[in-house]
């Protein structure tokens, strides 16, 4: 083997644990599960600070739960409600400062989306 080698095989090993430690642990970012409490089916979809572009989109029917990510370092996170017929039933912002597990968020609880 050639010399000098060793530190960087070991340097290369220690950033993969580091990797995969921050991966597995998720760093700055916790699950939340949003709920369909109305009654009637409802399309949720992630969206800017403005909520006039949508990124990740579900369609949730009455009943139904799904679990999103979101951070919880104190940053903003958006999601439009809408009917099934697309009216915008408001948003829910899902802003957490510190990690919390087991976070349900009721649909109904949606307020009025940022301008």
């Amino acid at each position: 083997m050639v010399r000098g080698w060793r530190p960087l095989r070991f340097g290369v090993a220690a950033l993969i644990v580091l990797c995969q430690a921050s991966c597995v642990n998720g760093a700055g970012v916790m699950q939340v599960t949003i709920h369909n409490d109305r009654g009637v089916d409802l399309t949720i979809k992630q969206c800017d600070v403005t909520c006039d572009q949508t990124h990740e989109e579900h369609i949730l029917s009455s009943g139904q739960s799904i679990m999103v990510n979101t951070s919880y370092a104190g940053v903003d996170n958006y999601w439009l409600v809408l009917s099934s017929a697309g009216q915008v039933l408001g948003c829910l912002d899902l802003l957490f400062k510190e990690r919390q597990d087991n976070i349900t968020v009721e649909a109904s609880s949606a307020k009025p989306c940022p301008k």
